[in-house]
Formats: structure tokens, sequence, C-alpha cells
């Protein structure tokens, strides 16, 4: 209650925007992180992955209509759906999420950041999954430089 709160007093304070526009705006985030933990609740506690993915995407497309597609807890989605996709055995469809999300970490935190570099190992597991060994090979090149970058 404290967090929803909050996003209410930012909003208030950067101006631009109605009192209404304010309650609707908040509405659509509270309803999109709902989705996201029933989501997850589905998916983690239960193993029923085409609900959840039903759940993430609602989630996803309200946090585009909210947040914008370049926000990282849009990304995060991304992540989300990536994972529930491999884990469904639809590793094309993982492929693309895992790339979806790389491209708007690069965007919002840089070529070089830990996240990047953990999208990139991922995205490189599911690629060893599909036999595409030297891809998978150029992938977790591609974080390790990551890595190298981030640490000095």
């Amino acid at each position: 209650k404290e967090v929803v709160n909050n996003l209410g007093v930012v909003l208030t304070a950067r101006g631009g925007m109605t009192q209404e526009e304010i309650n609707k705006y908040m509405v659509t985030v509270v309803h999109a992180l709902e989705l996201e933990n029933e989501g997850d609740r589905f998916c983690r506690l239960r193993g029923d992955y085409a609900n959840g993915m039903v759940c993430y995407r609602k989630a996803l497309s309200l946090e585009e209509q909210a947040l914008g597609d370049l926000h990282p807890t849009t990304c995060d989605l991304y992540l989300r759906t990536a994972d529930t996709f491999g884990l469904m055995g639809d590793l094309e469809s993982s492929l693309v999420e895992y790339k979806a999300a790389i491209a708007i970490y690069e965007r919002v935190v840089g070529k070089f950041h830990v996240k990047v570099a953990g999208i990139y190992n991922k995205l490189a597991g599911i690629l060893m999954d599909k036999g595409e060994y030297e891809t998978a090979l150029s992938f977790y090149a591609k974080a390790y430089g990551c890595l190298l970058y981030t640490s000095d």
C-alpha cells in the first residue's frame, strides 16, 4: 500500500497528469504486478506454464501501456516469458523473448551491464539445448565480455 502511495506522490510531484490519470496509472501498474505474481504462482508452484504465460502476457500488455516498452520492469516480464517458454520446450519462442529483453536492457542500462550478461548466458543455454554450439559459444563470450567490462 505504501509503494502504491509513493507512486502517486511521485506522479503528482512530476506534474503533467490529472488526478484521474494518476489513479488510472496506479491501478494499471498494480494490476500488472498482480498478474505477474499470479503467473509466478502458476509457473513455479503449480507447474502450469500455459496459464502462467497467459498472466505474463496480460501483465506485459499493461506494463507496456503504463511504463512503456523500454522499462526494466517490462523487460523482466520478457525474461519470465522466455524462461517459461524454455520450460515448456518452445526454444524458438524463448530465444525471441530473450532477444527482446536484451534489446531493452542494452538501451536502458547499456551493453555491458551485468543484467545483459545474465541474459546472454541464458540465451546461450537455450542455444546449447538446440545444439547450436558455435552460436552458444559466441553468446557465452559476450556474457563474459560484459562481466569483464563491468568489473573494471
